[in-house]
């Protein structure tokens, strides 16, 4: 097929909107719905399933100017077989590339790591109408968001009441960085027994919920949790308490995997200690994230919350850091086989989970 002039891609890059100023737009028609995919050989609607490239076609009779396209991930637009453009985001004059293909547009979007999180609408003018009545706005995510935090303040609370020794230990920042630190209370070496299990439960709803609200409020990252607009507060619900069990799978999954590499190294002796260890640096982490949030929320201070994700996943590659000279006090290891120890229980997993759900 033949293609349009550079000239024109270098235009849809660097003007697309300059037509429309003054005509205030907003997203319209959802478009990503009813793109095409090629699986296996066979084309089928794009349903969320796992793909490289979509396809839509634009008839030349169009019903609108402006096209936009949007993404945390770098995406390439192709427009008849040739590059138009790439980046995170594009508003693109469908009116001027008609000039070019009267025939009508075939548009192919292509991720290198996948289709994710893109968005693809038509943008329309919005309406100014002062007698309109505006459309409430979805109230599902707030409520849930509610709900979710008064449970587990309650939570917090029973635990505290019950178990307050433990409480403050799970939360004592100063023994997470103190290299010589050695005192330890018969509840923190069980590590199976009801009231830590617990305390895992509390650690994985609050992650949950971290997860949650950060997908909903950005574009960015998180690979296994989507974002999700059209849920009831009931339907939100269940995802936070089935995203909640299964991270505490992985973290029983991770208890295990400590309990044979321990074995392995003949080091039971530090199974328990490493294991709190971890989940002190996880509640730390998640408690920050919770302060800061409450804080910008209090104070109308816009926030990303993605990257407070990362700063949390920053102080857990922080506490395996000093692990390891908290261990070397503790093990008869050479350094080169505690690092080998720390590769197969702290460093390789977590660099798995934060590829899994964050970037």
């Amino acid at each position: 097929m033949r293609s349009g002039p550079p000239l024109l891609f270098l235009f849809i890059l660097l003007l697309p909107a300059c037509t429309c100023i003054g005509q205030p737009l907003r997203a319209g028609e959802d478009l990503l719905s009813k793109c095409q995919a090629l699986g296996d050989g066979v084309w089928a609607p794009y349903q969320g399933q796992q793909t490289r490239t979509v396809y839509f076609l634009v008839s030349p009779g169009a019903p609108h100017r402006f096209l936009q396209i949007a993404s945390a991930q770098q995406f390439y637009l192709f427009v008849n077989n040739s590059l138009a453009l790439h980046g995170v985001g594009a508003r693109v004059d469908v009116d001027s590339l008609m000039r070019h293909y009267p025939d009508g547009l075939r548009m192919g979007i292509f991720q290198p790591d996948g289709i994710r999180d893109l968005q693809i609408h038509w943008l329309v003018p919005a309406e100014d109408d002062p007698l309109q009545n505006a459309i409430r706005v979805p109230a599902a995510f707030d409520n849930f968001v509610l709900i979710a935090s008064l449970a587990l303040l309650i939570f917090f609370t029973a635990l505290f009441r019950t178990n307050p020794r433990l409480t403050l230990d799970y939360l004592d920042f100063v023994k997470l960085v103190n290299l010589r630190d050695r005192e330890e209370s018969q509840v923190t070496l069980r590590l199976t027994s009801s009231v830590n299990l617990l305390f895992y439960l509390f650690a994985s709803l609050l992650a949950a919920l971290a997860f949650l609200v950060a997908a909903h409020a950005t574009l960015q990252g998180l690979t296994v949790i989507r974002r999700s607009f059209d849920l009831t507060t009931a339907q939100l619900v269940g995802r936070w308490l089935l995203t909640a069990l299964a991270i505490l799978g992985l973290l029983l999954l991770k208890l295990s995997l400590n309990a044979l590499m321990a074995r392995l190294f003949n080091a039971r002796e530090i199974i328990a200690f490493q294991f709190f260890n971890f989940v002190r640096a996880l509640m730390l982490s998640l408690a920050f994230i919770a302060l800061v949030a409450v804080l910008c929320f209090s104070l109308a201070i816009p926030l990303n919350y993605f990257m407070m994700i990362k700063a949390g996943c920053w102080l857990l590659a922080f506490s395996t850091m000093l692990l390891y000279f908290k261990l070397l006090s503790r093990t008869g290891f050479r350094s080169f086989h505690l690092f080998s120890y720390l590769c197969g229980t702290e460093i390789f997993p977590l660099l798995i989970l934060i590829k899994l759900l964050v970037f």
